[in-house]
């Protein structure tokens, strides 16, 4: 799910905002793809107005991905 297609649904940043209780600076930071928790969220709180397609998340790595420390 698109970003653009959660605001022109919404109408702005603000009310996509509202809607997932969350700042309208996260939902600014959003570049494209939305994040797929708050994509999943958005579905279920537009009764799949909006669709999550979870194709689009597969091939996209973790940008928090915490990796072991290496041994010495």
């Amino acid at each position: 799910m698109e970003t653009l297609d959660a605001v022109n649904l919404f109408g702005s940043k603000a009310a996509v905002a509202r809607a997932l209780c969350i700042s309208p600076v996260a939902v600014t930071r959003w570049k494209g793809l939305i994040p797929k928790g708050a994509a999943l969220e958005l579905e279920k709180i537009t009764n799949g107005a909006l669709k999550c397609d979870l194709s689009l998340y597969k091939s996209r790595p973790r940008k928090n991905k915490r990796t072991s420390p290496k041994e010495a």
